[in-house]
C-alpha cells in the first residue's frame, strides 16, 4: 500500500493555537485543585486506550503538557494513523504533578476528539477499498478545531474537501439563481479563481437532476456534486458524464448506503458526518509512583536504567508489531446472529467487505448492508459466532426449511 499524501496545511501554528485556547479556557487564573499537591513534585502517568480505533491527535496532547512543563518527556508506544486496540497502553508521561494534571483533560479531550473522527473515517475508506472511490470531509466541523478535524479525516485514511471558504469554490444553488444560470456562474466562478493569486484549488458546481449535470458539463464543468441523487439517477450520471468531469456524490450517506453509492461510477463521496457526528474516543490517563522533588531519580543515576528501559520498548515494539502482523494476516470473514438470523461479513478479494443476512424463508443469503451498523455496535439482540457455531446454525435453519409442509 502507498504511503498517504502528507497534510496539505501546516500544522505548528493551529496547533499552538488550539492548545493555547483550550488551557485559557480551563485553568483561568490558575487551576485550584492542583495546588494542593507539592511545588516541585514529579510524577509518572500512562494514557490507555479503552476501545478499539484509529489513534490521532499526539502533537496536541504533547503541546499541552509542554506549554506548562517544558521538562516533561512523553514516550508513545503507538502513532498516529495506526490501529489500536482495546486496553492497549498508548503512552507513558513524566513531569511535574501539578503540570500534568493541570493539562490531563484538554490533552485528552484533543486526543479522544480527534482519535474519534480517525477512527471514523477509518471505517468509511475501510468500506470503500478496492473501489477507488474516496470519502471525503466537509465544513461541518467544530467551530475553531476545523484544520484539527480535517487532520484527523486524512490521518484516518479519508480526503479533504475545501478548507474553508476562501481556498476553492463551490458553486451551489442559490450562487446558480443570482448568477442567472450555471453557466454565468461558471464563467464567474473562472473570474474569480484567475483573480485569487493561485488561492483557489478548484471550482465545483452542484446539481440536483441530470439535466442540470447536462448542463454543467456543456459550460465545461470539471468538478461537479450531485446533490441527493438517488442511485439510479448516480448510474445515469455517471453514463452521462462519460469521464469528462469528476463526479461527488452527497446526501443520504451512511455506513450501509456507501458502498453502493461507490459502485455507481462516482469518484467521491462527501460525508458531513465525518466530523459533524463524532464519538470520541474512550481514553484514560492515571498518575503512578511518586520521584521525590529534591532526590535525583533513578533515571538520572543509574544510566542502566536507561538501557534496561530502552531494551524492554524494544522487546514491546517487536511484540506489538508481531501481533499486528498476525491480526493483519488472521483478518477472516465476522459471523453474528442478530434476533437469531445468521449474519455474515465477508471480506472481498480486493479487501472491502460485504454484509449478507441469511433468507430465513429461501436459506440463502442476501446482501444486507443494514446489517452493518447492528453488528459492529452490539444494536439489539447480536451475538458474534464462530465460524463451526455459525454454520451450525445455518445448517439447522435450513434443515427446519426443508422440512416444513
Amino acid at each position: 500500500m502507498p504511503e498517504p499524501a502528507p497534510f496539505p496545511y501546516p500544522l505548528a501554528d493551529e496547533i499552538a493555537r488550539n492548545v493555547d485556547l483550550a488551557l485559557c479556557e480551563d485553568i483561568g487564573d490558575g487551576d485550584l485543585t492542583a495546588a494542593l499537591l507539592p511545588a516541585r513534585q514529579r510524577r509518572r502517568a500512562t494514557v490507555l486506550a479503552r476501545e478499539a480505533g484509529v489513534l490521532c491527535g499526539t502533537a496536541w496532547f504533547e503541546r499541552c503538557f509542554k506549554q506548562l512543563d517544558p521538562a516533561s518527556q512523553i514516550e508513545w508506544l503507538a502513532t498516529d494513523g495506526e490501529r489500536i486496540s482495546a486496553n492497549q497502553l498508548l503512552c507513558h508521561i513524566e513531569g511535574e504533578a501539578r503540570a500534568l494534571l493541570s493539562a490531563e483533560r484538554s490533552a485528552l479531550n484533543f486526543l479522544q476528539l480527534l482519535s474519534g473522527v480517525a477512527s471514523k473515517a477509518r471505517l468509511f475508506a475501510d468500506l470503500l477499498a478496492g473501489t477507488g472511490v474516496t470519502v471525503v470531509d466537509t465544513r461541518k466541523t467544530l467551530p475553531g478545531l476545523r484544520m484539527a478535524q480535517k487532520y484527523a479525516v486524512h490521518t484516518g485514511g479519508g480526503g479533504n474537501h475545501r478548507f474553508a471558504l476562501w481556498d476553492a469554490i463551490l458553486i451551489k444553488e442559490n450562487h446558480i439563481m443570482a448568477a442567472g444560470s450555471i453557466r454565468q456562474a461558471l464563467d464567474a466562478a473562472r473570474t474569480v479563481a484567475a483573480a485569487s493569486a493561485g488561492r483557489c484549488r478548484f471550482i465545483q458546481i452542484e446539481v440536483e437532476n441530470c439535466a442540470e449535470l447536462l448542463e454543467a458539463l456543456t459550460a465545461g464543468a470539471s468538478m461537479i456534486l450531485l446533490d441527493n441523487f438517488s442511485l439510479d439517477q448516480l448510474r445515469e450520471a455517471a453514463r452521462i458524464n462519460a469521464g469528462h468531469a469528476v463526479l461527488e456524490a452527497s446526501g443520504n450517506v451512511s455506513l450501509e448506503t456507501l458502498r453502493p453509492i461507490a459502485e455507481t461510477g462516482v469518484q467521491r463521496i462527501s460525508v458531513g458526518a465525518l466530523t459533524k457526528d463524532v464519538k470520541a474516543m474512550d481514553l484514560s490517563m492515571r498518575l503512578q509512583e511518586t520521584t521525590s522533588a529534591n532526590k535525583p531519580s533513578v533515571w538520572e543515576i543509574d544510566p542502566a536504567c536507561w538501557k534496561k528501559a530502552l531494551e524492554e520498548s524494544t522487546a514491546r515494539e517487536e511484540q506489538e508489531a508481531a501481533e499486528i502482523a498476525a491480526s493483519r494476516a488472521a483478518r477472516n470473514n465476522q459471523y453474528f446472529t442478530v434476533n437469531d438470523r445468521p449474519v455474515k461479513f465477508v471480506i472481498m478479494p480486493d479487501g472491502g467487505m460485504d454484509v449478507l443476512a441469511l433468507n430465513m424463508r429461501s436459506g440463502e443469503f442476501e446482501r444486507d448492508m443494514g446489517y452493518l451498523t447492528r453488528c459492529v455496535c452490539h444494536e439489539g439482540d447480536v451475538d458474534e459466532l464462530d465460524e463451526a457455531a455459525f454454520l451450525e446454525r445455518v445448517e439447522a435453519i435450513r434443515k427446519d426449511l426443508s422440512a416444513a409442509p
